[in-house]
C-alpha cells in the first residue's frame, strides 16, 4: 500500500481546517482534522496517574471504538489538564459537539488542548467554533496549514511533516 501527501491534494481521504474560536482572541485556536471514513489509531500515554482530561477521554474513545478514529478536534490556548471531573465532561462535551456536526459517533472523536494548565475549556466558544463546520473542511494545503497553525501555543512556526511508504 503506498499513502503520500500530495501538497495540492492533501492526504487522500482526509480534510483539514484550523480557525479562530475566540478562545485566543484573534489568532487560529481551534484545529479540526477528519477522515472520512474511521481510521486505525494508536495512542502513545504517559504512564503519570496525573493525566489531562483529552488523554483520560481518548483512551476511553479508542478503548470502546477497538481503536479506530475519525476525527482530531484541538483546542489552543487552554490546556485542559489539572482540571479533574469537569476537564473530562468538558472534552467528552468537546467531542460530542463535534461528533454532532460531522455525523459521526462520540466515541471517534479524539479531542486534544495545549496552553495553560488549570483552565476549563469555553465549551460555548468551541459550539459557536463547531457550527457548520463539516462545510469548512477542505483539502488543500491551505487547509492542512491553518490546522497546523491552530494548535501552535509558543511556537515560531507551524509544525509538519509528510512521509511516502510502501507497505
Amino acid at each position: 500500500m503506498k499513502i503520500f501527501y500530495d501538497v495540492a491534494l492533501g492526504i487522500k481521504g482526509f480534510k483539514a481546517v484550523g480557525k479562530s474560536a475566540g478562545i485566543k482572541n484573534a489568532k487560529k485556536d481551534f484545529a479540526l482534522i477528519f477522515s472520512s471514513v474511521p481510521a486505525v489509531c494508536a495512542m502513545a500515554c504517559t504512564q503519570n496517574s496525573f493525566k489531562a482530561a483529552p488523554l483520560i477521554v481518548n483512551q476511553m474513545h479508542l478503548s470502546r471504538s477497538n481503536g479506530f478514529a475519525q476525527a482530531i478536534s484541538c483546542i489552543s490556548g487552554i490546556a485542559n489538564a489539572c482540571t479533574g471531573e469537569k476537564g473530562i465532561e468538558d472534552a467528552e462535551t468537546q467531542a460530542a459537539i463535534i461528533a454532532n456536526e460531522l455525523g459521526i459517533k462520540n466515541e471517534h472523536v479524539l479531542v486534544a488542548s495545549t496552553g495553560v494548565i488549570g483552565k476549563f475549556l469555553p465549551i460555548e466558544k468551541i459550539k459557536q467554533g463547531s457550527s457548520g463546520i463539516s462545510g469548512e473542511l477542505g483539502i488543500s494545503e491551505n487547509d492542512f496549514s491553518t490546522a497546523a497553525e491552530a494548535i501552535m501555543t509558543t511556537d515560531k512556526f507551524a509544525k509538519k511533516v509528510s512521509a511516502e511508504f510502501n507497505g
